[in-house]
C-alpha cells in the first residue's frame, strides 16, 4: 500500500475496545471460509500484550513476520556507560520497564495456530525450538520478487546514497541512547563535500533513498540541492552504477543486484559504541568496505574500496535473505499453505 494514510485498506482505531469489537466481528464473519492474520505486534506495551492476549482466542492459523532481521547488531558489549544513559533518559527507562513487564506476561499466553515466517539459514537455526517454521524472504528481499516490474536500466550514470535515521528526523531513535549521536550542522556539510568528490571523480551525479521515516523537501539545500526519493529505493539500487550506504535493512537490494557499496560515516558517528559496532558488522557479514567521508581519497582508491566481495553476498543471502529457492515470494507461500 503507497499511500497508507488514504488507503481504504488500512482500518485505523483509537480504543483498544473499537479495535476489539471490529476484530470479532471479522473473525466472525460467515462469508470468510478461511481466515489467514499475519501479526506483527510484539509485547513491547501492555497495550500490545492485550492485543496479543486477544488474538490468542483465535482458532486459525496467525503467522508472525521474522524477516527483517539483518546481523548488526550482534555482539554489541553494554558496557557502563550504555546502563547510565539509560538511567538519565526517563522516557527510555520507563519504556524499558514497560516492555520487561509485558514480556514477562506474554510468557503466559497462549496460541493455538502460530508460526513464524523466517528468511535465511541464521533465522531458521534462531527458532530452531520452534515447531511451526516456514521458510521465506526478507522483507525487502521479497519485494524484488513481487512488486510489480517496472523497465529499470541498469547502471545509470547515477550513484545512489542509502539513507538510515536522519539528524533531522530521528523518529524514535531519539528515544535510544546513543543511536543519534551527531548534529545535521555536524553532518551534511561533511557529506556533501564527499558527494561533490564522488562526482567530480566519477562524473556521476549522487541521489538520495531517503529513509522510510525522513520527510526531507524537494532537493533540499543540506543534501547539496540534490534529488532526493521516499518509497523508490529498490528501482534507485537496481538502476544504479554504486551505491553509498549507512547500515540498513534495504542493503538487502545491494546485495540481490549485486551492487558495489561502500559503507560511509562521519568521524563522529564511531563515537557512539552502538554506531561503531553496527558498521563494523554491516562490514564483516557482507564484505563492504567501511569509508570515512572526512578523509582524502583518489579514484583509484574508491574502485579498489568498491571491489564487490562475491562470495560474502552470496553467503549473506543464504543466511539472512532466503530461506527457499522458488522465487514465488511471501504472499505464495503463505497462501498455498493454510488459503
Amino acid at each position: 500500500v503507497k499511500n497508507k494514510k488514504n488507503s481504504s485498506l488500512i482500518k485505523r482505531f483509537y480504543s483498544l475496545k473499537k479495535w476489539k469489537e471490529h476484530f470479532n466481528v471479522i473473525i466472525n464473519k460467515k462469508k470468510y471460509k478461511k481466515i489467514l492474520i499475519i501479526n506483527s505486534v510484539k509485547p513491547k506495551k501492555i497495550k500490545s500484550y492485550l492485543v496479543l492476549k486477544e488474538l490468542s482466542k483465535f482458532n486459525g492459523p496467525i503467522v508472525e513476520y521474522q524477516t527483517q532481521y539483518m546481523p548488526y547488531g550482534v555482539k554489541f558489549k553494554k558496557n557502563l556507560n550504555h546502563y547510565i544513559n539509560i538511567m538519565i533518559n526517563i522516557k527510555y527507562f520507563k519504556r524499558k520497564i514497560e516492555e520487561k513487564v509485558s514480556n514477562y506476561l506474554y510468557k503466559f499466553i497462549s496460541f493455538k495456530n502460530y508460526f513464524y515466517l523466517v528468511s535465511g539459514s541464521a533465522m531458521i537455526k534462531k527458532f530452531k525450538n520452534e515447531k511451526n517454521i516456514i521458510g521465506g524472504f526478507h522483507w525487502d528481499y521479497n519485494n524484488t520478487l513481487t512488486m510489480k516490474k517496472s523497465k529499470v536500466k541498469k547502471n545509470k550514470n547515477y550513484v545512489v546514497f542509502l539513507e538510515n535515521m536522519s539528524p533531522l528526523f530521528p523518529g524514535d531513535a531519539k528515544m535510544f541512547p546513543g543511536l543519534i549521536n551527531i548534529s545535521a550542522e555536524e553532518f551534511y556539510p561533511h557529506l556533501c563535500k564527499f558527494f561533490d568528490k564522488i562526482e567530480s571523480l566519477f562524473n556521476t551525479r549522487v541521489v538520495i533513498a531517503s529513509h522510510p521515516k525522513s520527510r526531507h523537501k524537494k532537493n533540499p539545500s543540506y543534501f547539496g540541492y540534490r534529488k532526493t526519493f521516499l518509497n523508490n529505493t529498490k528501482n534507485l539500487i537496481q538502476g544504479s552504477r554504486f551505491v553509498l550506504a549507512e547500515p540498513s535493512t534495504a542493503l538487502a537490494y545491494v546485495i540481490r543486484y549485486k551492487k558495489p557499496c561502500l559503507m560511509v560515516f562521519a568521524s563522529k558517528t564511531l563515537t557512539s559504541n552502538y554506531n561503531k559496532n553496527e558498521i563494523y558488522n554491516a562490514c564483516k557479514f557482507t564484505g563492504m568496505k567501511p569509508f570515512n567521508i572526512e578523509n582524502k581519497f583518489s579514484k583509484k582508491q574508491m574502485m579498489k574500496s568498491l571491489k564487490v566481495n562475491f562470495n560474502n553476498y552470496k553467503k549473506f543471502e543464504k543466511e539472512y535473505l532466503y530461506s527457499v529457492k522458488n522465487n514465488v515470494g511471501n504472499f505464495n507461500i503463505l497462501k498455498e499453505k493454510f488459503l
